[in-house]
């Protein structure tokens, strides 16, 4: 069962795994795509350069993303992957700016940077994106905003 099937509750392969070529760039690498069927809609699965780590997109964005090839990169601070590609030999973009260019910070809803459906991407501010940050490893109240205030000695929101 892959880590997609255990977040779903309806979850479908559809396709087996196919690799488009890029008729401009025949040597280039390029990622591998099918279909999946996540709650009686088509979703994009794309295997990264670490064939491990794979992400969704909405299908309609394939051809937007089918001549570049995609990595993951993994964000210490929140401990999240989320998806690039590069643009020029020194530009580097992330899948969720390619699509939503005009959105000045981007929140995943569900906490998961791989996950890049419409349905999970929203237009956001600063403290939006805060408050749905995933909790940090050494958290022991379990709620985002909380702190334990020794000289206090009680738990304080931010």
């Amino acid at each position: 069962m892959s880590n997609w099937q255990k977040k779903f509750e309806n979850f479908e392969v559809i396709t087996s795994w196919k690799k488009y070529k890029n008729s401009n760039k025949p040597n280039y690498k390029l990622n591998e795509y099918r279909l999946m069927k996540i709650n009686f809609k088509l979703y994009l699965k794309i295997k990264t350069q670490k064939p491990e780590i794979t992400f969704l997109c909405n299908i309609k964005y394939f051809n937007l993303i089918k001549n570049y090839t995609w990595y993951s990169i993994k964000r210490i601070i929140n401990n999240t992957y989320y998806i690039k590609t590069n643009i020029t030999n020194k530009s580097s973009i992330l899948f969720y700016r390619m699509i939503y260019s005009e959105w000045k910070m981007i929140n995943y809803i569900n906490h998961e940077g791989c996950d890049n459906c419409e349905i999970n991407l929203r237009d956001s501010s600063n403290g939006i994106n805060q408050k749905n940050y995933k909790l940090f490893k050494n958290n022991t109240s379990r709620i985002n905003g909380t702190s334990f205030n020794k000289s206090l000695n009680a738990w304080i929101f931010q």
